[in-house]
């Protein structure tokens, strides 16, 4: 039962304390000023913008964003396979072969529709 008190006690000043930032934030915190136009307008080293900031992008910048995930979650894939090399034996062998042959392929493919583009 002590137990128990002792933790409603510590909930009951996390609670607290938590409560009294948020006041505190709310009273010190600065009001809103008025706000202007200007503040919403693309910053280009202080120039009037020329052009709307909302160009699109190419698609090759996409691939390479997709490029990049893609292989950042298949190396992280391999992790679990580094501490059961020994036990896996060929099987597991031939299965990260296989592994990297389909990465080395999307590596390949990538590589190739990139310098398409340019």
């Amino acid at each position: 039962m002590d137990k128990i008190i002792f933790v409603l006690i510590y909930f009951f000043l996390a609670v607290l304390i938590g409560v009294a930032i948020v006041i505190l934030h709310i009273i010190l915190s600065e009001k809103p000023k008025m706000v202007e136009k200007d503040k919403y307008l693309p910053f280009e080293s202080g120039m009037k913008p020329l052009q709307p900031a909302y160009n699109r992008l190419p698609v090759k910048f996409y691939i390479y964003a997709l490029a990049f995930l893609i292989f950042d979650i298949e190396v992280a894939l391999l992790f679990p396979y580094v501490p059961l090399v020994r036990d896996l034996g060929k099987f597991g062998f031939f299965e990260i072969m296989f592994f990297f042959t389909v990465l080395f392929l999307a590596y390949i493919y990538l590589r190739e529709t990139a310098v398409k583009e340019k």
